[in-house]
């Protein structure tokens, strides 16, 4: 199951930023797992790949080679 660590190390990464926060954290934790565990929690993953190169008119000229 890929879902509980990412809700646990999500709410680990809040608390650390916002420890303020806890409880609220904590919640929304409690609450994320309860609808994992009940089968109501889906997770869909993806990306895009994405090609960006600084514009050679623009700054320092630098160069790539895609060979």
């Amino acid at each position: 199951e890929v879902q509980r660590p990412l809700i646990e190390g999500w709410a680990e990464a809040a608390l650390e930023e916002a420890p303020q926060l806890a409880e609220t954290i904590a919640s929304w934790r409690a609450r994320r797992l309860a609808h994992v565990d009940a089968g109501e929690s889906h997770l869909v993953v993806g990306h895009r790949d994405l090609a960006a190169w600084p514009d050679a008119g623009r700054g320092e000229a630098v160069g790539y080679s895609l060979r």
